[in-house]
C-alpha cells in the first residue's frame, strides 16, 4: 500500500510552531521538545498555545485529529 503524501502545514504558522506541531503530533511532550530544540518548557507551551489559537482548536486531540485529516504527519 503506498504511503500518503504529506501536505504542507498551514502558512500562517511560524517555522518554529510547525516544528513544535510536528513533534506534538508525533507524541513528544513539552519537556522532550524543549530539550530537542534547546528552548524552555514554558516556551514550548507558549508555541502550543499559539498553534491552538491559529488553528482554532482547544486541545491536543483536536490538533492531532486535524493533522491526520490534513496529512500533516511525518514519521
Amino acid at each position: 500500500m503506498p504511503r500518503q503524501k504529506t501536505s504542507t502545514l498551514p502558512d500562517h504558522l511560524t517555522t518554529r510552531e510547525k516544528k513544535v506541531l510536528q513533534y506534538t503530533v508525533n507524541g513528544w511532550d513539552a519537556k522532550r521538545i524543549a530539550a530537542h530544540l534547546s528552548i524552555g518548557r514554558f516556551t514550548v507551551r507558549k508555541y502550543v498555545d499559539n498553534i491552538y489559537h491559529k488553528l482554532h482548536v482547544q486541545s491536543k486531540a483536536e490538533v492531532i485529529n486535524m493533522a491526520h485529516k490534513n496529512n500533516w504527519v511525518k514519521k
